[in-house]
């Protein structure tokens, strides 16, 4: 299992049951440090809010596990 944490608390950011079914094959911070992207094993991408955690969008479709997920450096598009 994974969370996502507060480096200053440690608390744990946003809902952890929204998370992804399978390991997480992928994770790289927005260019600007505001969003974080997940890919799994359970074929979804995840874009998620930095500073609270909270799920913004899930991208569904994959016919596999997702194992590369990453924001292209002008952070307008994912690849």
């Amino acid at each position: 299992s994974y969370a996502l944490r507060s480096v200053t608390s440690g608390d744990i950011l946003g809902d952890p049951r929204r998370g992804h079914a399978g390991p997480i094959n992928a994770c790289q911070f927005h260019p600007e440090g505001s969003m974080i992207i997940t890919g799994s094993d359970d074929k979804l991408v995840k874009v998620w809010e930095a500073q609270t955690g909270r799920l913004l969008l899930t991208l569904r479709g994959h016919e596999a596990g997702v194992q590369g997920a990453s924001f292209l450096p002008s952070g307008t598009r994912i690849l």
